[in-house]
């Protein structure tokens, strides 16, 4: 930061002999003082702080220690970076609104009640494109064979899998692959919007733990 330099008067000056000097000082400290306020919004209606970069040092403070209170709403036009632990809502049943797209990297945690309204997508992607497998709802397409092996898992792992392929016949799993289950039917009007499987992967294969499907869709588990 300049520093602000006037001229200094001895005692000892002659005050008439000293006017252009005290002239000059109070121009230097008026216009000081005019910078500061491009800066500085002081009206009492509120005001308006504008500066090129802007640093709240802590001091004798630990990092946990609030040294900046806004008491109305605030808009940043570029990123938010957090560093430590984010607390959004906590008084007054306040709600956090993402008009856009919320990404998380690494482990979402919720503590207490969570409703979502509206529908959630958790994943999607053609299974044989995952390798291993880390989506909880995945779309499985069938090449021309309309046969397909699943990739490998996390033991303990549950996915929901939608069947997309008209021509869908069979699932193949493990190492060496084993049939996990037959499809027949898949080609009748809606079976591609309506067949679900439900599959945990154990013992280094995916077994399917439950099934919905229409009425025209047979799914045979060996």
């Amino acid at each position: 930061m300049s520093q602000v330099t006037i001229q200094d008067i001895l005692s000892s000056d002659n005050v008439s002999a000293s006017r252009a000097t005290i002239m000059s000082n109070f121009r230097t400290l008026a216009d000081s003082v005019n910078k500061m306020q491009l800066l500085l919004d002081v009206n009492q209606n509120g005001g308006a702080l504008t500066v090129g970069g802007l640093t709240l040092q802590r001091k004798a403070n630990p990092t946990s220690a609030f040294i900046l209170n806004v008491e109305a709403s605030g808009s940043i036009a570029g990123r938010l970076t957090i560093n430590q632990n984010l607390v959004v809502g906590t008084s007054n049943n306040l709600e956090s609104v993402f008009n856009e797209r919320l990404s998380v990297i690494g482990e979402f945690k919720t503590v207490g009640k969570t409703v979502i309204e509206g529908p959630i997508k958790v994943g999607s992607g053609a299974i044989s494109d995952i390798t291993p497998i880390q989506n909880s709802f995945v779309t499985l397409t069938f090449p021309s064979s309309g046969l397909v092996s699943l990739s490998p898992g996390i033991e303990g792992q549950v996915v929901i899998i939608k069947i997309v392929s008209s021509n869908a016949l069979g699932i193949d799993s493990g190492s060496p692959l084993q049939r996990i289950a037959d499809l027949t039917g898949m080609s009748t009007p809606g079976a591609t919007e309506k067949t679900f499987l439900t599959c945990l992967f154990i013992n280094g294969v995916w077994r399917v733990i439950n099934s919905v499907a229409p009425n025209n869709v047979t799914i045979t588990i060996p």
